[in-house]
């Protein structure tokens, strides 16, 4: 089995070292979300996967099919990330329920049930949108992007 994690300001911070000292082979990084923007945690864990040879990377955009998905696929790529390079193993969207926070950190479960919602109503404009994520990050990038 191939162990990795994946990472955001949600998580504690343990080194990343540490974990590959206990058999952790990659690590996904969030980039960023629409609603919230590049993840408070991607730039210093960024440079800290990049930094230990043995741990490979890749990074993950939150999407939310609310919104268009050529622009979060614009927003993700704002970032700089180059997939292709040595220790890289690409770029990921992640597509999960989705959660709303209030502005003190706290869920809303209303609006995050309002929110979730919208998506089964509209799931072909969802997909749609998901497709033409996957569709313009690969014209970028030249490669597919993992789900």
């Amino acid at each position: 089995m191939i162990l990795g994690i994946d990472r955001s300001h949600n998580n504690d911070p343990v080194p990343l070292q540490h974990l590959v000292d206990n058999g952790v082979q990659f690590v996904w990084v969030k980039i960023a979300q629409w609603t919230s923007g590049e993840d408070k945690a991607f730039n210093l864990t960024w440079q800290e996967a990049k930094s230990i040879s043995a741990l490979k990377r890749g990074g993950y955009y939150f999407f939310d099919g609310r919104y268009d998905g050529i622009a979060q696929a614009k927003q993700m790529l704002s970032f700089g990330v180059n997939f292709k390079a040595y220790g890289c193993i690409g770029g990921c969207v992640d597509v999960e329920d989705l959660v709303v926070f209030n502005p003190n950190g706290t869920v809303n479960k209303l609006a995050t049930a309002q929110a979730n919602q919208w998506v089964v109503d509209n799931w072909r404009l969802v997909l749609s949108r998901l497709n033409d994520f996957l569709l313009y990050y690969q014209q970028q990038i030249g490669e597919e992007c993992f789900i």
